[in-house]
C-alpha cells in the first residue's frame, strides 16, 4: 500500500500570476513546499495542467529532477486522480501550491498512520480548525474513482469537495487542532499580492528559516502581528 502526496499548482493567477514559482527567503513558493513533503517521504508528484501556461512549472521540475504530471486544467479532480495513479498511490494526500506552511505536523500523522487503511478519508478541514493554506487531506484512492462518476462541475474543479457535500459518505478520520484556538479562520494559504508580503514578513521575523519548522502558535502569532 503506497502511500503518496500530490501537489496540485497552476502557474498563472488573476491575483498573483505566477505564484507558484515566486521567491521567498531564497527559494520559489514550490521548492519551500517540496521541502516540506520531501523531508516525510519521497513520494510525492507535482500536478500541473497541459496548459502552455504550466510550461515554467513542468520545466523547473525538469530542471531540477522533480516528478511531474500533466493533466486537465480546469478538471482538478481528474488532474489529482491521474497523478496519483501516474504514481501508484493507493492514498493520496492533496496539498495545494498555494500552501507554503505545509501542515507537516498533520501530514506526517496521516503518512504514519498505523491503520491508514482503516479509513477512507482522513481530513483536517472541517470546522476550520487550522488556518486556510493549511489543510492537508488523504483519500483512498479506490473510493475517490469509484465516486468520482458523481461529481459535478464544482466537485470537479475542487477536488475533495463532493465529500464534505456527501458527509454519510465513506468511514473518515478528521483530526482537530485543540491547542491553538485562534488559529481558527486564519489565512496563511497565498493567493494575493497581500498573502505574499504577509508570507515573508513571516519568514523574515520568526525563529525558524524553514516552513515547515514553524511551530502553528508561532505561525499564528507572526501572522496576527503582521496584520496589527
Amino acid at each position: 500500500m503506497t502511500r503518496g502526496v500530490v501537489i496540485l499548482c497552476r502557474y498563472n493567477s488573476s491575483r498573483l500570476p505566477g505564484k507558484i514559482l515566486i521567491e521567498i527567503d531564497g527559494k520559489p513558493v514550490l521548492q519551500h513546499i517540496l521541502d516540506s513533503v520531501s523531508s516525510l517521504t519521497p513520494n510525492f508528484v507535482v500536478a500541473t495542467s497541459e496548459e502552455s501556461t504550466d510550461a515554467p512549472i513542468a520545466h523547473y521540475c525538469e530542471q531540477n529532477d522533480i516528478s511531474y504530471f500533466r493533466g486537465n486544467l480546469l478538471n482538478v479532480a481528474k488532474r489529482f486522480m491521474d497523478a496519483a495513479a501516474f504514481r501508484g498511490f493507493d492514498y493520496a494526500v492533496r496539498i495545494n501550491g498555494d500552501n507554503l506552511f505545509v501542515n507537516v505536523e498533520v501530514l506526517e500523522e496521516m503518512l504514519q498512520l498505523d491503520k491508514v487503511e482503516n479509513f477512507d478519508l482522513l481530513t483536517n478541514v472541517p470546522g476550520r480548525t487550522y488556518p486556510f493554506g493549511m489543510s492537508v487531506e488523504m483519500v483512498r484512492m479506490h473510493f475517490y474513482q469509484k465516486h468520482y462518476q458523481h461529481f459535478n462541475d464544482a466537485h470537479k474543479e475542487h477536488v475533495t469537495l463532493y465529500f464534505y457535500d456527501n458527509p454519510e459518505i465513506g468511514h473518515r478520520l478528521e483530526i482537530k487542532n485543540e491547542k491553538v484556538s485562534d488559529a481558527s479562520g486564519l489565512n496563511l494559504a497565498i493567493d494575493t499580492v497581500e498573502d505574499l508580503e504577509r508570507a515573508r514578513f513571516i519568514m523574515k521575523h520568526g525563529q525558524q528559516n524553514k516552513p515547515n519548522n514553524f511551530s502553528l502558535k508561532e505561525l499564528v502569532d507572526l501572522a496576527k502581528e503582521y496584520g496589527k
